[in-house]
């Protein structure tokens, strides 16, 4: 009896929960110290071995000697079987097996036998639990701190890694057990500050961020709504001004064309008249023949011109049928000039003719006419000399195009804040004047991205540090794919601030404490944190560093075994001391308050 006592003694060693808590307790309060008496017990192992051979007794020595070497086979055989983990597995083993080793052996050679098969089987169940397999690279986590699943808040973390932007456990995560406890410890004496003081720093970051991230948009002067807006009128206004300064001056060498050729008819009494007409000469400058135009015109203008008795014309259709009037009324040849000015307003007049579901009978009739006196203006500017017809098409597509300027100007508001709305509205339903600003005005858009932004950061910061993200996000979520593209055309843009305003909502978000009874429970099996103050744990939940190193720790215990525990316990404690929390912990600090009684975790 015992001999079996000795043994289940021995052999249940590394599994006693007692003997487990001494172990932990020792490596999280005296690190250093347990460390240097692991390295001075099997010290003394060796300087057995010496003596025993110094005796004389080869058999002793060479027991000696073979538990001393154990750490470093243990070690090194583990090393080669399971790689880096398998090196510190056994190093964690060997490290205390030299010595129990050596007390098997005196045990055996005392004949206490059960003792020493129990220590034997002890170590054994350690390299059994501590065992790396071959295929097994990351153990599995334990769900309290595993990061979010969730791919945009793991983007939006990866973002604020990238920017320097402190991310909390309780975003890491995304656990509500998380973010009570988090909430909790902001009631805290030891707590509130750290935590006060990492919000800020959030705050600061996000704001320094969400600047830079304007900047990119627009490295000019910072805009608002309103300047933004105003841009864009002023632009378009410019554009609508300088192609009617180009048209001018181009009509200006059609107009000096005609002068130089009525000089001419007023010297030799004529020119040349136009293919068409009934005479050779004529002494009209830069003829275009009317005739067959007028007969083609006549029944559309008889028409009109019973309608305008009725009922008087209203806009474009009176601007044309006054246009038309003055060509029926008029000679049978006209200078260029003065018929291509009419030809404008009766292209405008005919316009639709090339669609079926538009087309009426007068339409279809004025389109014909008006394409044949296009022909006759070409072939009289054409007779002129290159230089005329090239003008008159230049002037043509300057005039075209200021129109279609006009048109977009119409899309927008008198009020300089009612355009920039206009621009970024919701859904997607403002992209049609989105583009037609972008093909008259390219650099306004830009401006009105940065006013976007801006208007943004200074709805965040209003009342100081970085407030209403919900609202930010939600905006940033209406304003529709197309739209966003857009406004922020860069590679990598739309992605950034997708991240921004998620990261900075998930980080407002004011968790609601619900009662949730003891957390710090749920860090078992190490419990070290249970041990944590509020000040400790509200510094390690809040730092980037303490996070990283609570979420390994955490995985690696979740394995059973002693030696990844160890290891666990170690990395939870490098937790507290990233925090700036020196362990062991002073006596004085105030813990996270209990949950009420009764209530579940």
């Amino acid at each position: 009896m015992g001999h079996t006592g000795d043994f289940l003694g021995e052999a249940t060693s590394s599994i006693n929960p007692v003997n487990i808590y001494q172990a932990i307790k020792s490596i999280v309060f005296d690190l250093p110290q347990t460390a240097r008496g692991i390295l001075d017990a099997n010290d003394v192992v060796r300087q057995k071995a010496i003596e025993a051979f110094k005796r004389g007794d080869a058999a002793e020595g060479l027991r000696h000697g073979l538990a001393w070497a154990t750490p470093y086979l243990a070690a090194a055989g583990g090393g080669l079987v399971g790689g880096p983990a398998g090196f510190v597995a056994g190093t964690l083993i060997g490290a205390g097996a030299g010595p129990r080793l050596d007390q098997a052996g005196e045990a055996f050679a005392e004949g206490r036998y059960g003792k020493g098969a129990g220590i034997v089987t002890d170590l054994g169940v350690q390299a059994a639990l501590t065992r790396v397999p071959a295929k097994v690279s990351v153990p599995v986590r334990p769900r309290l701190l595993r990061p979010s699943p969730n791919r945009q808040t793991q983007a939006a973390v990866r973002f604020a890694e990238q920017e320097g932007i402190p991310v909390r456990a309780s975003t890491v995560t995304e656990r509500p057990m998380i973010a009570n406890l988090e909430k909790r410890l902001e009631g805290t004496v030891g707590g509130s500050a750290p935590m006060q003081a990492a919000r800020e720093a959030e705050q600061a970051a996000l704001t320094t961020t969400g600047t830079r991230l304007a900047q990119t948009a627009n490295r000019g002067a910072p805009q608002t709504p309103v300047s933004a807006g105003e841009g864009v009128r002023t632009a378009v206004d410019a554009k609508i001004r300088d192609l009617h300064q180009t048209a001018t001056t181009e009509y200006d060498i059609v107009r000096a064309a005609e002068q130089q050729q009525a000089q001419t008819i007023r010297q030799s009494g004529g020119v040349r008249a136009p293919a068409t007409a009934a005479q050779p000469f004529t002494a009209v400058p830069l003829a275009v023949d009317l005739a067959n135009t007028k007969a083609a015109l006549r029944p559309l203008y008889d028409r009109m011109m019973r309608e305008a008795e009725i009922a008087p014309p209203m806009g474009g259709k009176a601007q044309a049928l006054g246009a038309l009037d003055r060509l029926m009324r008029g000679p049978d040849q006209a200078p260029l000039s003065l018929v291509d000015e009419a030809l404008g307003d009766l292209k405008a007049m005919a316009r639709g003719a090339d669609m079926p579901e538009l087309r009426t009978g007068g339409q279809s009739r004025a389109a014909v006419a008006v394409q044949a006196l296009d022909s006759r203006v070409r072939a009289a500017a054409a007779q002129a000399g290159p230089d005329v017809l090239r003008a008159l098409e230049a002037g043509r597509a300057a005039t075209t195009r200021k129109y279609l300027v006009a048109e977009t100007r119409d899309l927008l508001s008198a009020e300089p804040g009612q355009v920039y709305k206009h621009l970024t509205a919701n859904a997607d339903t403002a992209v049609a004047r989105l583009r037609a600003v972008q093909s008259v005005a390219p650099a306004e858009i830009p401006n009105v991205a940065r006013a976007y932004l801006d208007d943004a950061l200074d709805l965040a910061t209003s009342e100081g540090g970085f407030i209403h993200t919900d609202r930010l996000f939600a905006n940033w979520q209406k304003l529709g794919g197309e739209t966003k593209r857009m406004l922020f055309p860069r590679p990598g843009q739309v992605a950034a601030l997708d991240n921004f305003f998620l990261l900075a909502k998930k980080l407002g978000t004011n968790a609601n404490p619900s009662g949730t009874a003891n957390v710090l429970r749920a860090f078992n099996p190490t419990e070290i944190l249970g041990y944590l103050p509020a000040k400790a744990l509200a510094k390690v939940l809040t730092s980037q560093r303490g996070v990283k190193y609570l979420t390994t720790g955490l995985r690696l215990s979740a394995s059973p075994a002693p030696a990844a525990r160890a290891l666990a316990t170690v990395q939870v404690t490098r937790a507290a001391q990233s925090a700036g929390i020196p362990l062991p912990l002073r006596a004085d600090e105030s813990a996270p308050p209990a949950a009420p009684a009764g209530q579940r975790p």
